[in-house]
């Protein structure tokens, strides 16, 4: 092989054999090339290691909530600084492990040819391990039911309540019972706070306090008459309202202060449902009239009042995420919102009396109601049309003459808890759970001394209630179809007032009302609903004066009179001074009216120019003048009659003549 150029100038000069300077020559480059390979497998190592770095940081930082630590924020104790230096690299740590021991998340596998509707809870115990066919059992507690029940933050308490007193707390994986108590009291909700030390129970005139083995802690007088209860687990805020009056009350379980509470005037409805949504800590509340009311301690009116139904609402749902919302209503429908736009996504209209449901960690719904619980998965995403699905992907039934009250999913199990009128039932849902938890939430496996620490955290991390608030992303609006819309509301309301009152009044004259349309001239049997009905002449002929209404009343109660009252009334309408003045005036027409020289001494003599002379007495006295009483004279004769039938009448007799005749007209 012949040398380089150049290289065998040298090696002549330096003395050196043609063949000798050739190999080293091939030494050299070859160097060379190797070097070159080398440092391109370093930049390689270094890049892959600056990636595994980032990788590192950002699960550091997912696993941590952000929350970075220094030596300067640490304590001068050098063995606190040490355990503060630990607890720093213990997310670096877990982080790298759980790359490499995650667990799979459980799934129902069905064979070709066979409906998920049907595995049964036998079927399901008999395809899994010893361990999770354990978590399957039933509790009998038939004389103190119906039982509602709630799971524990990190999922290992199981806390039970019945509505007539009876109230438990038990090791529901191990079926160890911590306590029990027989509170002889009207039992509505029960609700687990900070961890599974401690619980609440909303009883009939207050909510109480208990520790887990059922001793009584505290009494909540700010919390009066309240039957439904929720917890807000970053914010440490227990809040209740009540299904018959209109309140919503907060207590802060840390300082024990109530704050923002809401009165009748402002909730307005007694709240069928309570939920609290895990995302931003917004409490929403189902009313009697199909109305969701989203509320904030720090702000006095609803922050968003959404119609969602035409009844009333049974029973809300928050998917775990925060960002989807699900409402079941009296009209038994089921639909889905979204909490940024609130608008439905989807909506099914369900074949049973639903009355409870939950939603799991890995967004699996379950409804249940009368003796029948139903399990969807899959039903907030785009392709799954939980309309087009009527059919569930699970099926339960607790059993005859059992009806569901309240439905819970055990937080970090595959694990669906049954709270029902003859006690508790717990069946397995795979694929339910998380099956990866972050221990810096919750521990199913803390103990106490972890619990403690973890309870110092939370205390110390504690949400302000000011930071409560919602995140609504709507479009912008458009002025000028706003402005219809108001106007075209403003117009319906005054329509439908003018309804309202024609149909009182046609109901209260009991009579058929017919309007003239003003484009046709035509009568419509109808009222019109448009602004600009007037009622014509046709209208107003039918209608009725005030004298004819009360003639009409006045002639009704006589036919509804029996023999002897109508006699009795006959009777009296003879003595009564009209009657009486009806007869002297028909004696007065007729002529009855005797001559001068029949008439009774004493009598008042009329004259035929109208003037009157007084009779004198058989003594020779002039005779006083009569007294007249009515219409009548002593000598029971009228007021101004003539004894001779051929006197002209005088114009005291024609306008006694017309009253006359005027009255037997009214009458």
């Amino acid at each position: 092989m012949p040398p380089p150029n150049g290289a065998g100038k040298d090696a002549a000069a330096a003395g050196i054999p043609i063949d000798a300077a050739a190999v080293v020559g091939s030494a050299a480059a070859g160097d060379k090339r190797a070097s070159a390979a080398s440092s391109s497998l370093r930049e390689e190592i270094v890049e892959r290691k600056q990636q595994l770095k980032a990788q590192d940081a950002a699960t550091e930082k997912h696993t941590t909530f952000g929350r970075w630590m220094n030596d300067r924020t640490a304590f001068r104790r050098p063995d606190l600084r040490q355990r503060e230096r630990n607890m720093r690299t213990l997310p670096k740590k877990l982080a790298k492990m759980s790359r490499l021991t995650l667990e799979e998340e459980g799934h129902l596998d069905v064979e070709e040819g066979e409906v998920p509707d049907r595995v049964t809870q036998i079927d399901i115990a008999a395809a899994v391990d010893v361990q999770t066919a354990r978590k399957r059992f039933d509790l009998t507690l038939d004389k103190l039911g119906p039982y509602l029940m709630d799971y524990s933050p990190n999922g290992t308490d199981l806390a039970l309540c019945g509505l007539r007193g009876h109230t438990a707390t038990l090791k529901w994986q191990t079926a160890t019972l911590v306590g029990e108590a027989y509170l002889k009291d009207k039992c509505t909700d029960v609700k687990y706070l900070v961890d599974g030390t401690m619980y609440a129970v909303a009883q009939r005139r207050y909510v109480y306090m208990y520790t887990k083995e059922c001793v009584e802690m505290h009494v909540i007088p700010s919390m009066a008459n309240v039957d439904r209860l929720d917890f807000l687990q970053r914010h440490l805020l227990l809040v209740g309202t009540s299904s018959t009056f209109s309140q919503l009350a907060y207590l802060d379980i840390s300082t024990g202060q109530p704050l923002g509470a809401k009165g009748p005037a402002t909730v307005k409805d007694p709240t069928l449902a309570l939920r609290v949504n895990p995302a931003n800590g917004v409490v929403a509340t189902g009313d009697t009239r199909g109305v969701v009311k989203f509320w904030s301690p720090t702000v006095t009116d609803p922050l968003v009042q959404l119609k969602c139904h035409t009844g009333g609402i049974k029973e809300i749902a928050f998917h775990p995420g925060g960002r989807f919302l699900l409402t079941l209503g009296v009209d038994n429908r089921l639909k889905i919102w979204d909490t940024r736009t609130l608008r439905t996504i989807d909506e099914i209209a369900t074949s049973f009396t639903f009355a409870s449901m939950d939603v799991s960690a890995k967004g699996m719904l379950a409804v249940g109601g009368g003796a029948h619980v139903h399990v969807w998965h899959n039903v907030f995403t785009q392709q799954s049309a939980l309309a087009r699905r009527s059919t569930p992907d699970l099926k339960h039934d607790v059993g005859y003459g059992c009806a569901v009250q309240r439905l819970r999913y055990c937080p970090y199990e595959d694990v669906l808890g049954i709270g029902h009128t003859r006690g508790f039932s717990s069946v397995v849902v795979p694929g339910s759970g998380e099956a990866n938890p972050d221990f810096f939430v919750a521990n199913p496996y803390e103990t106490d001394k972890h619990r403690q620490e973890r309870v110092v955290g939370s205390l110390l991390d504690k949400l302000q209630p000011e930071t409560i608030s919602m995140d609504l992303q709507i479009a912008g609006v458009d002025a000028e179809r706003l402005k219809e819309y108001q106007e075209n509301l403003q117009a319906n309301r005054k329509a439908k007032s003018i309804r309202e009152k024609k149909a009182r009044r046609d109901t209260k004259d009991n009579t058929v009302r017919k309007y003239r349309d003003p484009t046709t001239g035509d009568i419509d049997e109808e009222i019109e609903e448009e602004l600009d009905v007037k009622e014509f002449g046709a209208a107003r002929a039918l209608k009725k004066t005030k004298e004819e209404l009360l003639k009409e009343k006045k002639k009704a109660r006589w036919d509804t009179k029996d023999t002897a009252d109508k006699v009795r009334s006959k009777q009296t309408m003879r003595r009564s001074r009209i009657v009486q003045r009806k007869r002297a005036d028909r004696a007065f027409a007729e002529g009855d009216a005797d001559d001068n020289d029949q008439q009774p001494r004493g009598a008042t003599k009329i004259a035929a120019d109208g003037s009157t002379a007084a009779s004198e007495r058989r003594d020779g006295s002039a005779a006083p003048p009569p007294r007249t009483k009515g219409r009548r004279t002593e000598a029971g004769g009228a007021r101004g009659g003539n004894g001779d039938d051929d006197a002209p009448p005088t114009s005291s007799h024609v306008s006694l003549m017309k009253k006359n005749a005027a009255l037997s007209r009214f009458l």
